[in-house]
């Protein structure tokens, strides 16, 4: 029984050294100044940029339906 006890104690200490470096990786790739905090960032940006787009589409498409058919046409017409 104290053999099962120290291995279940060796177990659980190189759980926790494995656990202490994942923890470390994490808060390196999740840190302020991280590739991707930034790209996350980036992307976020994008996203709003394609919504504001999206909502212009719906708000022309809502004053002029025919535009589905024949198009935009050209300035002036």
């Amino acid at each position: 029984m104290v053999a099962d006890l120290e291995e279940t104690a060796a177990a659980a200490q190189e759980t926790l050294t494995e656990a202490k470096v994942l923890f470390a990786d994490l808060q390196e790739i999740t840190g302020e100044k991280s590739p991707l905090l930034y790209k996350a960032d980036d992307a976020l940006t994008e996203l709003a940029a394609a919504a504001r787009a999206i909502r212009f589409l719906a708000d022309f498409l809502a004053q002029h339906p025919e535009s589905l058919l024949h198009g935009r046409g050209q300035p002036g017409e």
